[in-house]
Formats: structure tokens, sequence, C-alpha cells
């Protein structure tokens, strides 16, 4: 038996959560992976590439559309960022339906960040 099972978790960020039947328990997301998600949420709605790109692993890799690793990643999203009108408003919305997003502890000092993000479409 499969159990899904969705979160609204804060403004924009759902998270869908799958687990087996049996003694297994859902656990709560860490707060550490909540707070890096706000973060990158609230970085791309206020169109700040500086700190979305303190959120982004120097090991970010992934083949898509948004880049291959993360000076690519940062690339993108800052020339997209400039090429917005001021006054246009983004709304992230994170949703575990649509993306898979990988975040990891990094050394030295454990702080989380994103490794990859992949579309699930």
């Amino acid at each position: 038996m499969l159990a899904s099972v969705n979160f609204n978790l804060a403004e924009g960020i759902n998270i869908n959560i799958n687990a087996s039947g049996g003694n297994e328990q859902i656990h709560e997301l860490p707060a550490n992976i909540l707070s890096l998600l706000k973060k990158f949420k609230n970085s791309y709605d206020n169109k700040n590439i500086q700190e979305l790109t303190k959120l982004i692993s120097d090991s970010y890799e992934t083949g898509s559309r948004w880049g291959n690793n993360k000076n690519e990643f940062t690339t993108f999203f800052g020339s997209l960022f400039k090429r917005l009108p001021v006054w246009t408003k983004l709304k992230l919305t994170i949703d575990s339906n649509q993306v898979c997003v990988e975040v990891c502890p990094e050394p030295p000092y454990g702080i989380w960040k994103i490794r990859s993000i992949l579309s699930t479409n």
C-alpha cells in the first residue's frame, strides 16, 4: 500500500510525500530545509540573484533548461531578472508534484544548499 500526503508548508511551498504502508511514519520536513526553500522562494520573488546564488551548491549539477551547473543556473536567472521590467512581480510556487529539489548540507559548516532542481513534467 502506498500513501500519498500533500502538505502546504508555507505560502507557495507545497510538498507531496509518498510512503509505503506498514509501520513507516511520515516525518516533518526538517526546519533547515524549509528555511532554505523559503529563502529560495523569497530570493526568486524579489529577483535577488545575489541571495539566490548563495543558496545554490557549488556542486549544483543538472541537465535542465536552467543550466547544467551553478554558474549556468545563476547566469540564466540573473539574465532573466535583468530583462524583466522593474514593476514585474514574481510569485514562485515550489510544488513537489512538478519539481524535484535535491538539497544537501555543505562542508565545512553543514549549511544546506540546493544541489539540483529538476522538472517532473
